[in-house]
């Protein structure tokens, strides 16, 4: 991530099959003890990137519900935060 963030500083990560931390209706991929989560992630991962998931909510998701998070990068967050099927998480922390 540091690698994509550092040498284009204009992006939009989307990982898939991501664990959405306030909607058990998503499912997300797991390898062991270890989860796709932001405290994956970490917080020297994403940098200065705005971090959004989806708007809507797993239960009235169709197909396989799998979650995923977005990341923007800080010239590109305001136009990705306005698309209705992204939001942020109010109060979340990334740390790690």
């Amino acid at each position: 991530m540091a690698f994509i963030l550092q040498n284009w500083p204009l992006s939009v990560i989307v990982i898939d099959d991501f664990k959405v931390p306030d909607d058990d209706g998503y499912g997300f991929d797991a390898y062991g003890r270890t989860e796709l989560t932001v405290e994956y992630l970490g917080s020297s991962a994403l940098g200065e990137s705005r971090v959004l998931w989806p708007s809507c909510p797993g239960r009235e998701e169709t197909g396989y519900r799998r979650g995923c998070v977005v990341l923007a990068s800080p010239e590109l967050a305001a136009i990705v935060s306005g698309l209705p099927e992204l939001r942020g998480i109010p109060g979340l922390t990334v740390t790690g």
